[in-house]
């Protein structure tokens, strides 16, 4: 009788871990799907973060050279001193509303980056726990081996 329930009991134990490390399976592969989701998603957004500021810089840097030229060809045509002051003062606050439009932008992908890093952590924190499971595992076959005959 005690032969059978010990062999029932490792039986048991052995469904329990069979089933144990298919669960821990399907959730690796999750988790790898996932992260593999993730890391398209950065890549993509990484790339569109590199397209729109490097459009952007390029707006940017023609409306300077726009402006420049404009200054330039106001001077040859002998401008009033009143209208070049203006025209000035009017270039200086386009600069500096564009840098402000920078800063905007700088501001907003710095935020996007944080939103990045906390689905990151969530999957590292995922990843720990996976980790932690398969430690919990090992006892599992220590148990099975002190019912073996």
């Amino acid at each position: 009788m005690q032969l059978q329930e010990m062999e029932e009991k490792s039986n048991q134990t052995s469904n329990s871990l069979r089933n144990l490390i298919a669960e821990k399976e399907r959730l690796e592969e999750s988790y790898t799907e996932e992260m593999k989701k993730v890391q398209s998603a950065y890549d993509c957004l990484r790339n569109i973060l590199i397209v729109h500021g490097n459009s952007t810089l390029q707006q940017v840097g023609s409306q300077i050279t726009d402006r420049q030229e404009v200054q330039k060809t106001s001077r040859q045509e002998d401008i009033h001193p009143e209208g070049q002051v203006a025209e000035n003062r009017a270039l200086k606050q386009e600069i500096e509303r564009l840098r402000g439009k920078i800063d905007i932008m700088k501001h907003e992908e710095a935020e996007l980056f944080k939103r990045m890093e906390a689905v990151l952590n969530d999957f590292e924190e995922k990843e720990e726990m996976i980790q932690e499971m398969e430690g919990l595992n090992i006892p599992s076959f220590q148990v099975s081996e002190t019912f073996r005959i």
